[in-house]
Order: structure tokens, then C-alpha cells, then sequence
């Protein structure tokens, strides 16, 4: 009889306990209950934020492409490709090609690359080998000497340098030129154009290319 009033006031002692450890706790798994949906919403917002900034730096990011591409552009104007440069149009022209690489570099390699460039055309607007007194080597990838024969026609001889094009087309590359041949008063001007038509292998370097010239093709001159 002792041992089971014994037992009954332990289980009752156990009870107390048990009954004041829960009434302890359940303000405190309240308080947590009240702030988990907080925290939810706190972590949605910092996630939203984080979304935002990506996309403002994207932005940023793209005007500053756009900023330095037009600027490349505009110190290209009234060069005439570059025969009419100074050294010091040259050296202008030279930092907006450096600052639009560093802004949007080419990360395309291989057969990315070449796909990326099927169907694609070109007019030439400016080329450092025509200025004046440069001795910069053709680095086009393209055909080897085409830039020191375009600069020998635009600056040594009679022959007005017409347009110069690129069109790329799968594997293939076309480089296009025409010159506008002098003839005796009263015959009009001729236009003479040449295509070099060229395979194209990517290097495996990102934006690196190579040609290797196929035929040249020369259409009858037309007049102008």
C-alpha cells in the first residue's frame, strides 16, 4: 500500500513537471509561429531584391555596349576607312575597339562561333591599315595581303576604292570590293568589283577564325 502511494505521488510529482515544462515552452513556440511567416516574406523579399539588381546590372551592363559601340562608330565618321585619319584619329579609334572588347568580349568558340556568323553581312567602315604611315599587319584572319592591296589602290594609283563587303555564309566568307576605273572625258566612270570567296575554320579560341581563299570571281565592269 506505502509503494503504490509511493508510485501515485511520483507520477503525480512527473506530471508537475511535465505540465510546467509545456507551460513554459508554448510562448516561446507562439512567438515562433507568429514569426516563421515573416521570415517567409522576408526571404521573398531579398530574393525579389536580388532579382531586381541582376537585372539593373544586365541593363547597365547593355547601355554601356551600346554607349561604346556608338562611340566607335562616330570617331569612324569622316575617315574614309582610315586613309583620312591622323595618327591621332587613329589612336582615338583604336581605344573605342579596346573599350567595346573589354565592355562585350566574344566568348564564342568554334562552330558556335561560325553558326553565329552564317547569314550575316558586313560593309567595311574602317580599317587601321589604311591610315597613313601604319605599319600594322593584316590580322583580319582573311585573305593574306588584302589589306595592304586595298591600301595600295586607295593611296598609290588613279583607281577610286568603291565599297568593301563581307558575307558570311555557313562555312564561307566572301570578301567583296569594287573601284571605280577612270576613262577619257566624255566616257562615264567603270566600276570594277572582285569577290574572294574563302572556306572559314574556326581556331577553337573564342572569336578566332581563319580563311583559306577558294577562287575570285571578277563580273564584267559596269558603267557608272
Amino acid at each position: 500500500m506505502v509503494a503504490s502511494r509511493s508510485l501515485l505521488l511520483l507520477l503525480l510529482a512527473l506530471a508537475v513537471v511535465v505540465e510546467s515544462i509545456r507551460i513554459a515552452i508554448s510562448p516561446a513556440q507562439r512567438q515562433v509561429k507568429r514569426l516563421l511567416p515573416k521570415a517567409r516574406e522576408l526571404a521573398r523579399s531579398q530574393e525579389l531584391l536580388q532579382s531586381v539588381l541582376a537585372e539593373q546590372r544586365a541593363v547597365q551592363k547593355r547601355q554601356a555596349q551600346q554607349r561604346v559601340a556608338s562611340e566607335l562608330i562616330e570617331s569612324t565618321s569622316g575617315l574614309d576607312r582610315g586613309s583620312a585619319a591622323s595618327a591621332e584619329d587613329a589612336s582615338r579609334v583604336e581605344a573605342c575597339v579596346a573599350a567595346l572588347e573589354d565592355a562585350s568580349p566574344c566568348t564564342l568558340a568554334g562552330p558556335a562561333l561560325i553558326n553565329a556568323l552564317a547569314g550575316s553581312s558586313w560593309r567595311l567602315v574602317y580599317a587601321s591599315s589604311f591610315v597613313r604611315g601604319s605599319a600594322t599587319p593584316d590580322a583580319s584572319g582573311g585573305v593574306p595581303g588584302l589589306r595592304s592591296m586595298l591600301d595600295m589602290v586607295a593611296m598609290t594609283s588613279p583607281v577610286a576604292l568603291g565599297a568593301v563587303t563581307q558575307r558570311y555564309s555557313a562555312a564561307r566568307l566572301e570578301d567583296t570590293l569594287s573601284v571605280a576605273l577612270p576613262m577619257p572625258w566624255p566616257l562615264p566612270k567603270r566600276t570594277l568589283s572582285a569577290t574572294f570567296e574563302q572556306t572559314l575554320d574556326a581556331t577553337g579560341a573564342p572569336g578566332g577564325l581563319t580563311a583559306r581563299l577558294e577562287q575570285v570571281r571578277t563580273p564584267t565592269p559596269t558603267p557608272t
